[in-house]
């Protein structure tokens, strides 16, 4: 049942970047907690943001397929 779950994160761009920007913001949140820094919740929220649009924005470029133009070129034994 877990497992279920754990692909459907991974297969989805969206949900993968979602995930791992609540994560990082956690991890960033516990962070300042523990060396007692002031932070706007404000500025959480945006770093969030920044990191979920960071992060599917190179899922988005790692999943695109570019096609490549035909080469008319033989990099191999000349034909005479």
């Amino acid at each position: 049942m877990i497992s279920e779950y754990i692909n459907t994160v991974v297969d989805s761009n969206v949900l993968l970047s979602l995930v791992v920007g609540c994560i990082c913001v956690i991890v960033f949140y516990v962070e300042n907690r523990r060396t007692k820094k002031e932070i706007d919740k404000l500025s959480y929220f945006k770093l969030l943001v920044l990191i979920i649009i960071s992060i599917f924005f190179v899922l988005f470029i790692k999943n695109k397929k570019i096609p490549l133009p035909d080469s008319n070129i033989k990099i191999d034994e000349p034909d005479f």
